[in-house]
């Protein structure tokens, strides 16, 4: 009944097809993306990139018109993916309280943590819209807010390989970094605008006139969401693409049992998470030890065991079932910090069992 009671609170509510929150904006185009929502191309993104195959970095820019609702300080929200079924990481365009971050995957496997990122503070103040483009190349990557440049990082290049995806949009390819807010355009380029191109292309948004960007050279994504209903956002830049917004929320890719140097890299330290987990699983040690009879010091440490076994098995079937949770992360950090926690349970018993012992004697 204890172990019933952990899966109970640890799978509610057991919604494992959750509705897709997005919908048509009803007064202007664009879509609104509510707490749990995403829209993606089942296609990979045509030639973004390639151009640049033979260079060090990628020669692209992205350009996302977008309201945020809010400005989230204890998790990162995925406003736009790039997604790659073999990519040990994917690019993304995240936001954190009101920054706009671009994420890359870690150059270097073994530094803890699978992304590096750069982004421009102040770019995403909840209820405001912004026009936000990121161009990179060999030279680096630059953010723009409204037509302005906002940050420079000249270091900060982008592997060609990495644009050769899927587009998401409102969620990371796991659909656990979800983003809420309006988006009302999207494009993607294959080189890097000058400034003065940014500043043109602004402009065309803001008077309503993006429709003149299919003349710009290398567009390789543009959606002006001008339809207003339908499950399938086209791709106006002439280059055949369509966007899809499934009626269920379904992660295009599931991830098990997340190792904790890249769980604490993706969802930043999260001391409070991380005591939860801990203490939540203290009882579970405490009265499990504590219905069993032991004596000697042999059965003491072979009750220790398994109790401890019991509490990292119920853990590890908690957290590989949230992997098809939306909403919820397979962590192993959790299941670490929920086995220590059942282990201090017992140490507990153990203490207290000792001090009574003293007591009577």
């Amino acid at each position: 009944m204890l172990g019933a009671g952990y899966f109970l609170v640890g799978w509610w509510p057991f919604d494992f097809r959750p509705a897709n929150q997005v919908r048509w904006l009803p007064d202007r185009p664009g879509l609104l993306f509510e707490n749990r929502g995403l829209a993606y191309d089942p296609n990979p993104l045509p030639e973004v990139g390639v151009n640049s195959a033979a260079k060090s970095a990628a020669q692209f820019t992205i350009e996302l018109w977008v309201t945020a609702d809010c400005e989230p300080g204890d998790r990162v929200s995925s406003l736009l993916t790039v997604h790659h079924p073999r990519s040990v990481a994917d690019l993304m365009l995240c936001q954190w309280q009101q920054e706009i971050m671009l994420r890359r995957p870690s150059e270097r496997p073994l530094a803890l943590g699978r992304f590096q990122e750069v982004g421009a503070r102040g770019a995403l103040q909840a209820g405001a819209a912004r026009f936000i483009t990121v161009c990179s190349s060999d030279g680096g990557t630059d953010f723009y807010r409204d037509g302005q440049l906002a940050e420079q990082f000249p270091g900060f290049r982008v592997l060609p390989e990495l644009l050769d995806g899927q587009l998401i949009l409102g969620a990371d390819a796991a659909g656990k970094h979800t983003w809420a807010g309006r988006c009302f355009g999207v494009a993607v380029y294959e080189r890097a605008l000058t400034p003065s191109e940014v500043a043109t292309n602004h402009a065309l948004w803001m008077h309503g006139r993006a429709a003149a960007l299919t003349n710009v050279p290398g567009l390789r994504a543009l959606y002006r969401f001008e339809a207003g209903s339908g499950s399938h956002p086209a791709d106006t830049s002439g280059q055949g693409h369509r966007l899809f917004i499934p009626s269920y929320f379904e992660p295009l890719h599931r991830e098990w049992l997340i190792a904790p140097w890249n769980d604490l890299a993706s969802r930043r330290l999260n001391y409070s998470d991380i005591i939860v987990n801990g203490l939540g699983f203290v009882p579970f040690g405490f009265c499990f030890f504590l219905s069993r009879q032991w004596g000697s010091r042999r059965e003491k440490l072979r009750h220790s065991l398994r109790v401890i076994f019991a509490a990292a098995v119920v853990s590890c079937m908690i957290e590989i079932i949230q992997a098809w949770l939306p909403g919820r992360i397979s962590s192993l950090t959790d299941l670490l910090t929920n086995t220590l926690g059942a282990a201090f349970g017992v140490l507990l018993v153990l203490c207290f069992h000792h001090k009574l012992h003293v007591a009577e004697s």
